[in-house]
């Protein structure tokens, strides 16, 4: 499993869940009708959705300190890589949105269309709310050094005020 922590899972899913709503929303505006040809380019992008936002996660799991930490972590290590994901996708998929044909015109549209909010999503919004919901976690040093995890100097100093 590549992110086999629950807690981070679940924003990974809402990103992916919010990134193909947002997507078929923005595919309305764009006169793009639920078709054959919509609905699996549609069921393709989903992976980009998920690559975008798991290696951000992943980054996050793998990473130690408070959640902001974490998440500024994250971003540092992986994002410039997940930003030239986007970037080059776009690049590929905007020349095939110079095309007459119906089938490529709809591929571009979708395509174009969740490469920028998939990848917004992975980017920006996963990296916030991980931040912030995120939770800390200590290095192995920390263990080492003898410092307490945050959790037991927390019940210390509840037994001790008790």
């Amino acid at each position: 499993a590549l992110v086999p922590n629950p807690r981070i899972a679940i924003w990974v899913v809402l990103c992916v869940v919010l990134s193909i709503v947002n997507t078929l929303g923005y595919m309305y505006f764009w006169d793009v009708t639920i078709s054959g040809v919509s609905t699996i380019y549609v069921l393709i992008c989903v992976g980009l959705a998920v690559d975008y936002a798991a290696h951000i996660a992943h980054m996050f799991k793998e990473s130690t300190g408070t959640a902001r930490e974490r998440a500024i972590n994250a971003v540092d290590r992986i994002g410039v890589c997940t930003f030239n994901a986007v970037l080059s996708t776009l690049l590929a998929v905007v020349v095939v949105g110079l095309s007459e044909s119906y089938v490529f015109r709809i591929f571009f549209k979708v395509l174009f269309l969740v490469v920028v909010i998939a990848g917004a999503h992975g980017l920006w919004l996963l990296p916030a709310i991980l931040s912030l919901v995120g939770g800390s976690k200590q290095s192995l040093e920390s263990y080492s050094a003898g410092e307490a995890p945050a959790a037991d100097k927390a019940s210390r100093i509840a037994a001790e005020d008790a």
